[in-house]
């Protein structure tokens, strides 16, 4: 089962190897691979048991070279073992600079040290049975919680990332980790629940290893709730290390973060440009529903004026045509009265040329006429012209016997006055008929202007029924707008994030690996000139004359310095600034103007008097393949029963042949546990692997204590 285990193990360290680059001088090939790893052990309540690194750099080539390496957060004491010796060993007061000098290649070098910071894991443990708290005991350095069969154990563990924090344009940030999470369940608990849920689970002889894949930011918590179905003949249920391997690579998080971003920029252009379309459609569509608006006003208003002309004209083509009708009506009674009075007429005209011809009984005459005027006045009492025509006729009848010619004359003036008259009632009668054709025109004009009215009112609510649907529209989509410019400036805002990430993470690269290591020829440099510019007690600059990288530089004062940002805000807990009261630490990782933090942001120094620097300079930084791993293993409490285990049979008083058979047993046992112990022990002391599988000594040892409790029952 070890051994599947550590196959398993083994797949999931990631071990990621960068391209290796040559170091040509005079005509040699050198390469270099740097190998560290990280070991920690957290007790409970997060008590550091085990804090160490082991880097490994191997060099391959020819000829002699000086190696500088540096370590962050070792001090000179803290290391424990170093192979070969370096010539010399600085110390800036968070890191060691080891120097070794004039190395014959190939060579490899080994050292192994103490951290003296917090590793940037932390986490707490919280243990319930039953729902209440469970009281954690600690008997010879292992810590116990009481339990029986049957109970509910839970579980809640928070893991905190810790690391250190870097200052980027006036605010903190801190780098993400990715973890392998690792867990196994004893064959003694039944697991209920599991929050989050893992990633994979797989099968390890008669237990369960969960494994999850993280990426803490800030924290997370991970649960477990599991049922106690048995114990072991000692009455524990040992719960298994949780096994954390921490992926710390901030180079491969860069370039991430890079992908992201280069996809982002594809987004956000894309989002840009939609928004921008966006904008002109809306502003369009409300141009186009305020043209089409006031076309409705006015199609409006025109109907309307419309429908009132056409009402107009109609009744003015009915009053036509009802003038009309009454028009030919008094035409018609015009046209029997000039009839009778013509035919009067020539009865008058035959009776003159009778006088003159003869002579004629004018009381006749004249008694006709008043006959005829009484007839007339009776029948057409309205037509006082013919019956005043008559009635002077009569008079001049009367008169006809004093001047008959003077007669004869009126007589004819009077027919082609009737005549007259005649030619204007047929005058009358066509105009009557175009008065009534224009009524009629008038009409059906009025019907067509109506028509056009109602269609310009009905157009008009058409074309503001579109207006309205536009605004409606064009509301709808000033929300959506809204919404996706949100998202833009929420996707920019990201972008400026990710891009305080991407300078983060290869600051943090160069800092701790990148400009770490060098391999120096003979040839050595002169020192730099250093310039500080200060005004009073405040240090606003310093410039560094070469075109070497400023690893680090320290800052010393008579008085405790403070660090500040150019807004005069302090800087704390930053990752590449560190303030040890009356001196500073910081490494700009640039050179020129370096009063500044790995990211590039600017600071200032405060309360500085009678300042010094002195350097650290990076002068031939070598890229190596660099193979990392971080273990992390968080201890937990095993489970006891309450009762107390006594092995059954067991009695005290005089050794018999039996008892001395299992007394021989126990030793046996008990010799090879101290055995096993030890051998662990000397290898972990030494910080080696153990290479041997121990699986087969557990088993026997299993075997023979159950052989013992068998034979103490019988």
């Amino acid at each position: 089962m070890r051994k599947v285990l550590a196959l398993f193990l083994t797949g999931l360290i990631l071990i990621i190897f960068f391209k290796v680059e040559t170091i040509a001088t005079s005509s040699q090939e050198i390469h270099v691979m740097k190998k560290v790893e990280y070991y920690c052990i957290l007790g409970l309540n997060g008590k550091i048991e085990e804090w160490k690194v082991d880097v490994e750099i191997t060099i391959e080539g020819t000829g002699f070279r000086t190696i500088v390496d540096r370590i962050w957060f070792v001090s000179p004491q803290d290391i424990l073992e170093i192979s070969p010796k370096p010539s010399s060993i600085k110390y800036y007061g968070r890191y060691l600079k080891l120097i070794w000098e004039r190395l014959k290649l190939p060579t490899n070098i080994k050292y192994s040290a103490r951290l003296f910071t917090p590793p940037p894991i932390n986490y707490s443990v919280e243990i319930s049975v039953n729902g209440r708290r469970a009281e954690i005991i600690e008997r010879n350095g292992v810590d116990y919680v009481k339990v029986e069969v049957g109970e509910i154990v839970s579980l809640n563990i928070t893991l905190v990332n810790t690391k250190k924090r870097w200052l980027c344009e006036n605010s903190y940030l801190r780098l993400p980790l990715n973890l392998i999470i690792m867990f196994n369940f004893p064959s003694y608990l039944k697991p209920l629940s599991l929050s989050p849920q893992p990633n994979s689970t797989i099968m390890i002889g008669d237990e369960r290893m969960h494994v999850w894949m993280i990426t803490l930011y800030n924290n997370i918590s991970l649960s477990f709730k599991a049922k106690v179905e048995e114990v072991n003949p000692w009455g524990e249920v040992p719960l298994k290390r949780i096994s954390i391997q921490v992926i710390d690579r901030p180079d491969l998080v860069a370039e991430r973060v890079e992908e992201i971003m280069n996809r982002l920029n594809e987004y956000i252009e894309g989002l840009s440009s939609i928004v921008s379309k966006m904008k002109e459609g809306i502003n369009a569509s409300l141009k186009l529903a305020e043209g089409l608006a006031n076309i409705s006003t006015v199609l409006n208003n025109t109907g309307y004026s419309l429908l009132k002309i056409s009402s107009v004209l109609k009744d003015s083509g009915e009053n036509l045509i009802k003038a009309s009708e009454e028009m030919k009506s008094l035409i018609k009674s015009f046209k029997g009265s000039i009839s009778y009075a013509s035919a009067t007429l020539n009865k008058i005209s035959e009776v003159l040329k009778a006088l003159e011809s003869s002579e004629v009984d004018y009381n006749e005459v004249i008694s006709s006429l008043e006959e005829a005027i009484d007839t007339l006045k009776k029948i057409y009492p309205q037509n006082e012209t013919i019956i005043q025509l008559l009635e002077g006729l009569k008079t001049l009848i009367e008169q006809l016997s004093q001047n008959q010619e003077e007669l004869f004359e009126e007589v004819e003036k009077l027919k082609k006055m009737v005549s007259s008259i005649n030619r204007a009632i047929e005058e009358g009668e066509e105009a009557a008929d175009k008065l009534k054709e224009a009524g009629q025109g008038f009409v059906k004009l009025s019907s067509s202007i109506n028509l056009i009215g109602y269609t310009n009112i009905n157009l008009s609510l058409v074309l503001y029924n579109i207006s309205e649907t536009l605004v409606r529209t064009v509301n709808s989509s000033l929300k959506q707008l809204s919404t996706m410019e949100n998202k833009l400036n929420n996707l920019t805002e990201t972008k400026d994030h990710l891009e305080k990430i991407r300078k983060c993470a290869y600051a943090e690269w160069n800092l701790y690996y990148k400009y770490s290591l060098e391999i120096l020829s003979e040839s050595a440099e002169q020192k730099p000139k250093i310039e500080i510019v200060a005004i009073n007690n405040t240090v606003k600059g310093i410039v560094v004359k070469t075109e070497n990288t400023i690893y680090g530089l320290v800052i010393k004062s008579s008085s405790k310095i403070i660090v500040a940002t150019s807004e005069n805000k302090t800087v704390s807990e930053e990752a590449s600034i560190y303030t040890m009261e009356t001196s500073v630490l910081i490494c700009p990782l640039s050179n020129g103007s370096v009063l500044r933090n790995a990211v590039d942001t600017k600071i200032i120094l405060l309360n500085v008097s009678n300042p010094s620097v002195e350097l650290d300079v990076c002068k031939s930084p070598v890229d190596a393949e660099y193979s990392t791993a971080f273990s992390l293993e968080l201890v937990l409490p095993r489970l006891f029963s309450v009762k107390e285990f006594v092995p059954t049979g067991y009695h005290k008083g005089e050794t018999t042949e039996e008892a001395t058979g299992k007394n021989i047993v126990l030793i046996t046992v008990s010799a090879l546990s101290i055995i096993a112990i030890l051998y662990i022990a000397i290898k972990a002391r030494k910080h080696e692997k153990i290479e041997v599988d121990i699986t087969d000594i557990l088993e026997e040892i299993e075997e023979i204590r159950r052989e013992v409790s068998k034979r103490a029952k019988t």
